[in-house]
């Protein structure tokens, strides 16, 4: 049975194909590639002919004469072939010289001046990069194909397989249907969000063609397919550059040893739980032949020296000095400072129960003692108010010029005190939240942190992680406000808060090498609902009375 030309128009018509305008220029925005769909044929001569059927051909004449259907013609309505194909012919036999069609190698050498072997080369690479937005293949829309799909072909925006030839097997059947198992929804080729997640629905694909009956239930309905979300248009505004919002690019946080030294202060010190271990302390060592050997003390010994030593290695690259350059305020003072301060640490009367052995090997355990013995010494400072500093990252400094993205999110506000156009916001309090900052007497200028790459890092289950607040805003009196809202509390949200309190707006503090106006920060979070206003206005005048 072979589909007719009514059976193809249906499809190519059903197609979910970008190319009509929006009715709206912040909706329904063009997709970053078309949709795909797949011929399946069973022999080279049935696939060149449906090919020059749907991509066009070139008369006697040298005119060439367009595909039968607009969206899947590779020639335009004026007789010129497009710069990228739309329709493409593969098949299996890739080292005969005849994968590309007479036509198709024409076109490319007229196009790029390309050779035979180049042709084919492109085709080639046209096909492994079907949906990949800037890529060769971004802009194909049809592959018509013999024996080939089976095995080894990833492209994720197939929306559409039709066979057209015999199927005589479900082996065969679940071979070509498995080209559109990889069918993803538009939103996973955007970047994920502040902690790495694409929650997306199931999508699905058409299958014309192909006796797949793969548990076939009767009684469910025919599925049919969702039309895509409405999206929206996120970008920078022409002519709202005095609503610009900066902010530094944090790596890690740094303590400041401004005459190259540190001492622990035993008042300081606190205790460190260790958890239990079942680690052996002693071990049996059994050759070939001869006695058994037991090491115990001596290697015992030898971990706790090598605990140590790390320990203070770990202790010098959190610290620095004032301009790292200095004579005499190297890394070799800074680590017999960290040294010291380790083994009166270790010490400590507090520490006594502390198995070194326990903190050599359990990374989260051996970052804690690390702050622990930070947080115990003073730091002889040459200015007060100096003593942590933020390493940034290249370049150091991010702001809201330049954006420009699209976002399915519901909760959508279009801001007055923005740079940028909309607020694309993922609850009703981060929207709320939206009004009340554009509206408040005290805020000069605000910007929604979503898709912007601003994070701040933190220590979460003895690994560092990224925190990714939800707005950033500029107060009158000239302090930055990062801000949260949190609808419910929990153990990774309460790390991330501390972080950012006691280690990220000090540090920022502290970063002589940054502008005076990103210096100044201060923390927020919104989390009640009906007092948004209220607990923003306390946030403000906290950091106001902080400032006199």
């Amino acid at each position: 049975h072979l589909t007719t030309h009514s059976h193809i128009h249906a499809l190519t018509t059903s197609l979910p194909t970008p190319l009509h305008l929006p009715h709206s220029p912040n909706r329904q925005l063009l997709q970053p590639t078309p949709p795909v769909i797949i011929f399946v044929v069973n022999s080279i001569a049935n696939a060149k002919v449906l090919w020059e059927y749907l991509s066009g051909k070139i008369n006697e004449d040298g005119t060439w004469v367009p595909g039968a259907f607009q969206e899947l013609s590779n020639i335009d309505g004026c007789g010129n072939w497009y710069a990228n194909p739309r329709t493409l012919l593969v098949h299996s036999k890739v080292d005969q010289g005849d994968t590309v069609p007479d036509v198709l190698k024409k076109a490319l050498a007229d196009a790029a001046e390309m050779t035979k072997s180049d042709a084919e080369a492109a085709v080639r690479r046209m096909l492994n990069t079907v949906g990949k937005a800037g890529e060769p293949g971004a802009q194909v829309r049809c592959v018509v194909s013999v024996s080939m799909l089976t095995e080894g072909w990833d492209a994720r925006t197939v929306t559409h397989i039709v066979g057209f030839r015999a199927f005589s097997t479900q082996l065969l059947c679940e071979q070509v249907t498995g080209r559109a198992l990889r069918r993803t929804s538009y939103d996973a080729l955007r970047e994920p969000d502040g902690e790495g997640r694409r929650l997306l629905e199931a999508e699905y694909a058409d299958v014309v063609g192909i006796p797949f009956e793969f548990m076939p239930d009767l009684n469910q309905p025919e599925q049919v397919p969702r039309p895509p979300k409405p999206r929206t248009r996120v970008h920078t505004v022409r002519g709202r550059r005095d609503l610009r919002v900066s902010w530094p690019q944090v790596v890690e946080y740094m303590r400041v040893a401004s005459q190259g030294r540190f001492s622990l202060n035993p008042k300081k010190v606190k205790s460190l739980q260790s958890p239990e271990t079942t680690a052996a302390t002693m071990a049996a060592l059994g050759g070939v032949a001869g006695p058994d050997e037991v090491i115990t003390s001596e290697i015992e010994l030898a971990r706790a020296r090598t605990t140590e030593l790390k320990l203070a290695a770990e202790v010098t690259s959190q610290v620095t000095a004032t301009d790292g350059t200095r004579a005499g305020f190297g890394r070799e003072s800074l680590f017999r400072c960290a040294h010291r301060a380790v083994l009166e640490w270790v010490a400590h009367r507090l520490n006594d129960e502390i198995d070194l052995k326990v903190i050599l090997t359990d990374t989260g355990l051996r970052n804690r003692a690390v702050t622990a013995i930070l947080e115990a010494c003073d730091f002889f400072e040459e200015s007060p108010g100096l003593g942590r500093r933020a390493r940034l990252a290249n370049p150091k400094i991010l702001n809201t010029s330049g954006i420009d993205f699209e976002t399915t999110l519901e909760h959508i506000y279009e801001p007055q005190r923005s740079e940028l156009s909309h607020a694309a916001c993922h609850s009703q309090l981060e929207i709320k939240t939206a009004r009340v900052l554009d509206g408040h007497p005290e805020v000069l200028r605000w910007v929604r942190n979503f898709q912007l790459g601003w994070t701040i890092p933190y220590w979460r289950d003895g690994a560092w992680a990224r925190y990714e607040p939800d707005f950033v805003a500029v107060l009158d009196n000239g302090v930055n406000m990062a801000i949260e809202c949190k609808g419910v509390w929990d153990a990774k949200a309460h790390q991330a808060a501390e972080y950012t309190r006691e280690h990220w707006v000090p540090s920022l503090a502290g970063s002589t090498d940054l502008p005076d106006d990103l210096r100044a920060w201060s923390y927020a979070v919104i989390d009640e609902p009906t007092s948004i206003e209220h607990q923003l206005s306390l946030a403000v005048n906290e950091t106001t009375e902080r400032k006199r």
